[in-house]
Parts: structure tokens; sequence; C-alpha cells
């Protein structure tokens, strides 16, 4: 259920300032009760929460030992302050939200480390698969083999683990990716240079333009 949109705004500003965050900044309730007597560094937070029509405030930090977590901010509309009784409840509830928290929290942490050792223990028994079975097939020492496999995934920027698959499922190291086999590569052109069939004509020096030929003019014939 969401709260109110006066009520979030009042929660948004006790993240800031007020009991809430005295609580968890010193680790010790605050149980000042009347809004109208609040600190002045608590303005924007008193000023909200009255206009919503709460009172008085307090709040108990979720703690154990020396490990803060949060804490538990409690408002009130009555026209006076937090019973004594209540605020022993609210420490009870604050006691139990933190116990809870914290074994969420070392659970959470346990199945992470279990999923990476697993993740770790498989990859590990991939790895010893293929590198046995490299090292069968190629005649050479185990040590040898996982040279290959870790070299070939250096050159080519895959994990190890997926060279180790390709290994057990082809028998080989695998290709790149887009890259087709040594077998059905095409062959490399080779480029070759050849003279011009007409070469241009070497020019003169100083690059002076060469001669016109010309006939020899005709004229009238000479008599005998």
């Amino acid at each position: 259920m969401r709260p109110q949109p006066a009520l979030s705004k009042v929660l948004d500003l006790a993240l800031r300032e007020g009991p809430g965050r005295d609580a968890y900044r010193t680790g010790a309730a605050i149980a000042l009760g009347d809004l109208a007597r609040a600190p002045a560094d608590w303005n924007d937070f008193t000023t909200q929460a009255r206009d919503v029509g709460y009172t008085h405030a307090c709040a108990v930090p979720l703690r154990l030992r020396r490990q803060t977590l949060g804490s538990l901010l409690l408002l009130s509309a009555t026209s006076g302050p937090l019973p004594a009784d209540d605020l022993l409840v609210a420490r009870g509830f604050a006691d139990a939200a933190t116990i809870g928290l914290l074994n969420s929290r070392t659970l959470e942490y346990a199945e992470s480390v279990n999923e990476q050792l697993h993740t770790a223990l498989h990859s590990r028994i991939v790895i010893e698969q293929a590198k046995g079975f490299l090292a069968s097939q190629r005649r050479i020492p185990l040590n040898t083999a996982f040279e290959a496999m870790r070299r070939h995934a250096r050159q080519h920027c895959v994990r190890l683990t997926t060279v180790a698959h390709n290994v057990i499922t082809t028998g080989q190291l695998s290709q790149p990716p887009n890259t087709p086999p040594d077998n059905q590569r095409p062959p490399t052109p080779h480029r070759t240079t050849s003279a011009p069939e007409n070469p241009p004509k070497a020019r003169p020096p100083n690059d002076a333009p060469p001669a016109a030929e010309s006939a020899p003019a005709a004229g009238p014939p000479t008599g005998r």
C-alpha cells in the first residue's frame, strides 16, 4: 500500500533531516515529542509534518552492536507525546527488524558465494576435460595443451571456458567469430606490377616542347 502524497513528502524529508535521520546518525533513540519545540535544523520536516496534521515525532535506531542499518520513525497526531510503553514496543520492533535484515544479508551473501564457487568448479572441470582431450589428440603434455588453449583464448578474445567447450564438442580449438576454417579460406591474391604498353616519350632538356616536323613546301617545277 502506497502512502498518501502528503505523507510521502514527510518521509522524503525525513531522509535528510528530523528525528529519523538523527537516530540513524547517532545510533540512539530520539524522543523529542512535540514538534512545536523541534530544533531549527528540522524546519522543513517539522513544517511539512505539522501541515499534514502530526504533532509529535520520535525515532529509534535499527542497530545491533556497533552496526546501524537505519531507523524507525514514529509519528503521532494526538495531543500528548508517545507513551513510554509504546516506545518500548517500537524498540522491540526495531530490534526484530534489524536481526531480520542482517540475517537476510548473510543469507544472500552465502548464496552468492555458493553460486560463484559452483560456477568456478564447473568451469575448472570443463577446462581439465578439454586439456586432457587436446593432450591426447595431439600427443602433447598436459601443460602444453593448457598453454595452447589459453594462448588461443587470448589471441581471439574469448573466454577460456568457451575454448574448452569447443574442444570437447568439436575436437579442435575454436575459430574466431565470422572466420571460416583454414581449408575454406579463399586464396590471397598476389599483386603483380607491369610496365605500361606505351610509355610516355622523354621530354628534351629544359622542358622544351619537341620541334614540329615540317615537309618542304611545294614550288613550281624547275626546267632542265
